[in-house]
């Protein structure tokens, strides 16, 4: 199955909305990521800035990826502050994700892949990060992408 097939659409494809398996999860404020000196408008936002993607995403070429969709939360029950990330990736091409695929070595985050798009899903709550996984095969068909040793 593949992105084109699906009329995938970047990003409306990969909204989580408010699913009941957030219930416990707010965006984090914009004002925390400007503080950080990010200029970003949006939690959840679109991203072109090189320098906010290749400081969200892990084990990728930011060159090849020519945009990021973004969603961060943190749970409002939480004292440790557990937070969400959800980061979608489009890449330039689907040649350019599957040669940046080879570089992964780690489980952590979880990444589910479909055409030209990775899903990186991260967090403190394994529980939630396998829903959410869940939530993206059901939805759009994207696969789990294990890493090769």
């Amino acid at each position: 199955m593949n992105a084109q097939n699906l009329n995938i659409e970047f990003p409306k494809s990969f909204v989580l909305g408010k699913q009941n398996f957030l219930k416990a999860q707010e965006f984090v404020p914009v004002k925390i990521f400007n503080d950080d000196g990010y200029l970003i408008e949006n939690n959840p936002g679109i991203s072109k800035e090189k320098e906010f993607i290749s400081n969200n995403i892990r084990d990728f070429n930011s060159n090849d990826v020519k945009q990021i969709y973004f969603e961060i939360y943190w749970d409002v029950n939480s004292k440790d502050g557990e937070d969400l990330n959800i980061v979608v990736m489009e890449f330039i091409s689907e040649k350019e994700l599957q040669e940046n695929l080879k570089t992964v070595k780690l489980f952590s985050p979880v990444y589910l892949v479909l055409g030209k798009y990775c899903i990186a899903i991260d967090g403190n709550n394994d529980n939630l990060i396998r829903t959410i996984a869940l939530f993206y095969q059901e939805k759009i068909g994207a696969k789990y992408y294990l890493p090769k040793y």
